[in-house]
């Protein structure tokens, strides 16, 4: 298929916050978990599918939204997505979508239940 065949996914319902899960405890402390940011994208809300809901169900994960952002190698099902009120969210499945412009990852998110601290909470 040709680039210029593609669909061109517009990024156009907001930001998220993609973190890593990091110490943030100063030096000397006991070690704290808290959110490393690593990017800023522009994400398109999508559908969770009925299959891709009760699947995720089925092991106890609920599936709250799902996203499409441009693809990043480095985001994992080890990130955490935090979206623009500072909700965050893990991140339970990705899937990379190769035939839109630009390629994408299409992210299942469950909503976090106790937050995590930001290392910089200016961010």
């Amino acid at each position: 298929m040709l680039i210029r065949d593609k669909p061109f996914e517009p990024f156009a319902d907001g930001v998220v916050k993609i973190c890593t899960v990091a110490n943030i405890a100063e030096e000397g402390d006991r070690p704290k978990d808290g959110l490393h940011p690593m990017y800023t994208l522009p994400f398109d809300y999508k559908t969770v599918g009925y299959d891709r809901y009760w699947k995720a169900a089925q092991s106890d994960v609920k599936i709250s939204m799902a996203i499409s952002v441009p693809f990043r190698p480095e985001i994992s099902t080890q990130s955490i997505a935090v979206m623009g009120d500072n909700t965050q969210y893990y991140i339970r499945q990705m899937q990379r979508i190769t035939d839109t412009r630009p390629q994408t990852l299409k992210l299942s998110l469950e909503k976090v239940v106790e937050n995590y601290a930001f290392e910089n909470p200016t961010v």
